[in-house]
């Protein structure tokens, strides 16, 4: 997939998406996108023995939304929060699935030596 295309997952009318727009990477999701997805989590159901039970319902997706915003910019001592792990370990991720953007001074791995 190249940057100037958006993953998307469409959901009621909402999306949850990834693109590169201009310099910036954006990632966007619908607020009842977001509360649909939380509530399909696994964590979110419990077995009674026959099926799994819902054990929460989003019940102000805006207010949720919020409420997970905050927990995805909590700080820990050292900076960091989930949204920056999220993006350290998705930067891992595409260097380990073999990115050629980038370059490395013993390796030398770059698309950028073909353009010199």
């Amino acid at each position: 997939m190249s940057a100037d295309q958006t993953l998307s997952v469409k959901v009621e009318g909402d999306e949850l998406g990834v693109k590169v727009e201009g310099d910036e990477l954006v990632i966007r999701i619908g607020i009842d996108t977001l509360a649909f997805a939380s509530e399909e989590n696994d964590d979110w159901h419990q077995w009674d023995g026959v099926k799994f039970v819902p054990l929460w319902k989003v019940v102000d997706n805006k207010g949720w939304a919020e409420d997970v915003i905050h927990e995805m910019l909590k700080e820990e001592e050292d900076g960091s929060s989930p949204l920056t792990n999220f993006l350290d370990k998705m930067s891992m991720s595409a260097l380990d699935q073999g990115s050629l953007s980038v370059w490395h001074p013993e390796l030398g791995i770059s698309d950028l030596e073909d353009e010199e």
